[in-house]
């Protein structure tokens, strides 16, 4: 039976910098994660023949999300890109001119290091998106996010290998794909209530409403990131939900009581359903 090789990557924030993180730590773990795929892929290459890649937001970390942020960006000089952005001679080095920044190297870091090496096997790559709210601009417009330049900056490159599929890249907070006969729903989860600094009691109950609802139809699987802490539920549908690549964060400890966990999900998916899921473990030796 063939199978879906679908990896989770979210909460990547390119571009922060903390005690321990920065851009030159979160490039390390993106090719540590693309690594793991390509192995994945080696291993069973007989039944894998697609590989979909679900970006559920927070790729970038964006700028004026939070007081004080400007503190917690890993600062690249603008002169070092104007090659790439020619609009950016003259501006001085502001978080405005490091946001774009943020989205040059998050799509830069994601096809180098994940989509390329995965293109070259003869499977069908997808590259499925949705916005998180750490790229958000401003409040106006939902393409004025940096996760959406990021994936427009992302489809161009991705225009090089005719079995990248680019069409479900989108600026969207929600989105829907079909993998091998599932119904997969894509969203960041800044959206889901948290109940006295329970999210994942929210979640529950959020997810029971889409199902009741039908409003994604009958859904197999749903895909969250944003709490930056992994977590399987065994429900009906069951529930995925992403952790981060910072390692040394304090939002989970102090919003929900939770320690940040550096993993992503690699799952594995065949008409029946899940077959396997795995966590890439993003906290060890990065190389």
């Amino acid at each position: 039976m063939k199978k879906t090789l679908l990896l989770l990557l979210s909460d990547c924030h390119v571009g922060r910098w903390t005690g321990k993180f920065n851009l030159r730590v979160v490039g390390l773990q993106l090719r540590k994660v693309g690594q793991e795929v390509v192995n994945e892929i080696e291993r069973d290459r007989l039944r894998i023949d697609e590989v979909v890649i679900g970006l559920i937001g927070d790729i970038v970390e964006g700028e004026n999300v939070y007081p004080a942020q400007e503190h917690f960006l890993d600062y690249v000089k603008p002169d070092l890109l104007k090659s790439v952005f020619p609009y950016l001679e003259g501006l001085k080095e502001t978080a405005s001119a490091h946001c774009l920044i943020q989205t040059y190297l998050a799509a830069q870091f994601i096809f180098n290091e994940i989509v390329e090496r995965v293109a070259w096997f003869d499977v069908k790559v997808r590259v499925v998106g949705v916005v998180g709210n750490h790229g958000r601009i401003n409040r106006h417009h939902p393409e004025a996010n940096a996760d959406a330049w990021c994936y427009l900056l992302l489809k161009e490159l991705c225009k090089k290998y005719e079995n990248v599929d680019i069409s479900e890249l989108t600026a969207d907070a929600f989105c829907v794909t079909t993998i091998k006969g599932q119904r997969v729903l894509f969203y960041h989860g800044h959206g889901i209530p948290i109940y006295h600094t329970l999210p994942f009691y929210g979640l529950q109950r959020r997810a029971m409403g889409w199902q009741a609802s039908k409003v994604w139809g009958d859904l197999s699987l749903i895909c969250i990131g944003h709490f930056h802490h992994c977590a399987f539920f065994n429900t009906c549908p069951p529930i995925v939900v992403n952790g981060a690549f910072l390692f040394d964060d304090l939002y989970p400890v102090e919003k929900l009581g939770m320690v940040s966990t550096a993993k992503q999900w690699l799952i594995t998916l065949t008409e029946k359903g899940i077959e396997t899921l795995k966590l890439i473990d993003l906290e060890g030796d990065l190389k």
